[in-house]
């Protein structure tokens, strides 16, 4: 959107807003309840009076058209994501009637409003640092390891950690018994989870500060899940924002009039492993460098193409870890492996081929990685068309396949990640798809006949 496009919508929002103003401020009392009745959308639409001390109302539209501003000039800014749309929202309904009265004309009002928005959202923004309750292994081993910059703290260990600070949040509060309390009652919780993933995130909202904290911890803990497999890492999760099965169920069953009920609990949650288990992690060197770099990417305002799609992709293996029911984990799979290697229309061929291209391991292989990533596309299409039982022992195998697959293939997309953005620098898609047919030519002659062969498969009858 060019400057002169942005100006002439910003004005027609503007005179929205004017127009939902003026709809109300002519009337009286008994005309303004009249019309709230005959237009109950406009309830709890207001902005601030002239002086700043009261509330007018306002139409819907024009409340709505404040919501428009604030999104477009969001959009307009260099790192938007570094605000968010209430906070922009709740400065122009509080300056808008001052500043139209003040400065007479449209484009000078417009100016002045958008202006006070993004200077009063910046004096909010602030370095937050987040430490949130999750579930890692069930060894409380090492009391601390981090990845780039989450930190992971056993429940055991945060509390001296941390002892700085929860002194300080004691001795300031005006009810200290009380805000004693609400401390154990944190280090209950944490060590309920058994773990404490601690990041801190540069200036931004507060909204958007809470979102790139909670992506930068699930993109570490999915970096563990990926290292362990999901077989070891289905229990990891961020206690608030992940899904999980609670730790005690209760149902009642009856046969005939007898009615008994169960109950089960669990114990602590976590991957079952040695206390050791990070001492074999440290030959992974690369591998948690690779991470790091993505973690730290991912509390960024703006990230590369790469970047997002690396994320995306990790994100949707790591759901798989909750899933039960395999046709939905396989879909998740796939999901995972499209993210990663689709940069245009979809074909069954260049899925295959791309996929082939991340995840063989040595060259004599990479055919049977295409015919791999082939029976597991078709696996899922089988599935979802319901020629296929998704308890087939058939698919359950090509669903372990799926598992092997995705998971290499997430491997080469850390490794793409940090060699298009080396040094801080925010690759696109171009630079990605130069990348990707770079690594193709090598296999050109391969492909052709690996695509005349697909082709071929689909054209025989029965074939897929």
């Amino acid at each position: 959107m060019t400057p002169e496009q942005k100006l002439e919508l910003d004005l027609r929002d503007l005179w929205r807003v004017w127009g939902g103003i003026e709809a109300y401020a002519t009337l009286d009392a008994k005309a303004m309840m009249e019309r709230l009745r005959a237009h109950k959308e406009d309830a709890f639409c207001e902005v601030s009076n002239f002086a700043g001390d009261g509330k007018m109302i306002c139409t819907r539209d024009g409340y709505d058209a404040i919501i428009d501003l604030a999104e477009r000039l969001r959009d307009s800014l260099p790192v938007p994501d570094d605000y968010s749309v209430k906070e922009l929202a709740d400065v122009i309904r509080s300056q808008i009637i001052r500043a139209t009265v003040e400065e007479k004309e449209d484009e000078p009002t417009l100016a002045r409003v958008l202006a006070a928005a993004v200077e009063q959202a910046n004096k909010n923004h602030t370095i937050r640092t987040y430490h949130f309750p999750c579930v890692i292994t069930q060894s409380d081993k090492p009391p601390q390891f981090r990845i780039g910059p989450v930190a992971f703290t056993s429940s055991t260990a945060f509390p001296a950690l941390a002892l700085k600070e929860i002194e300080a949040y004691i001795d300031g509060s005006a009810d200290k018994e009380q805000a004693a309390k609400r401390v154990e009652e944190f280090h209950e919780y944490c060590r309920d989870q058994g773990w404490v993933a601690t990041v801190t995130v540069p200036q931004c909202s507060e909204e958007s500060s809470k979102r790139r904290a909670e992506v930068a911890v699930n993109v570490a803990i999915n970096l563990l899940r990926l290292a362990f497999g999901i077989p070891h890492g289905r229990r990891m999760r961020l206690a608030h924002s992940a899904p999980s099965n609670p730790r005690r169920t209760e149902y009642a069953t009856q046969v005939g009039n007898e009615l008994n009920f169960i109950w089960s609990s669990k114990g602590r949650e976590g991957a079952l492993i040695e206390d050791g288990w990070h001492l074999a992690m440290d030959e992974w060197k690369g591998y948690w460098i690779s991470g790091a770099h993505l973690v730290s990417t991912a509390l960024e305002g703006i990230r590369s193409e790469v970047a997002n799609r690396v994320i995306d992709a990790l994100t949707w293996f790591g759901e798989a870890a909750f899933e039960s029911v395999p046709g939905i984990q396989i879909v998740n799979f796939v999901a995972a492996l499209e993210r990663l290697t689709t940069m245009g229309r979809f074909g069954v061929h260049s899925f295959c081929s791309n996929v082939a291209l991340l995840a063989y391991e040595k060259e004599e292989e990479f055919e049977k990685t295409y015919w791999n990533a082939h029976a597991i596309y078709m696996a899922l299409s089988h599935v979802m068309h319901g020629t296929l039982s998704p308890t087939d022992p058939t698919f359950l195998k090509t669903l372990r396949l799926a598992h092997d697959i995705t998971r290499t293939a997430l491997f080469r997309g850390l490794e793409i990640h940090c060699v298009l953005d080396d040094g801080g620098k925010q690759s696109d898609l171009a630079d990605l798809r130069n990348f990707l047919t770079k690594q193709t030519s090598k296999w050109a002659p391969v492909l052709k006949k690996l695509g005349d062969q697909v082709k071929k498969k689909k054209e025989t009858p029965g074939g897929s």
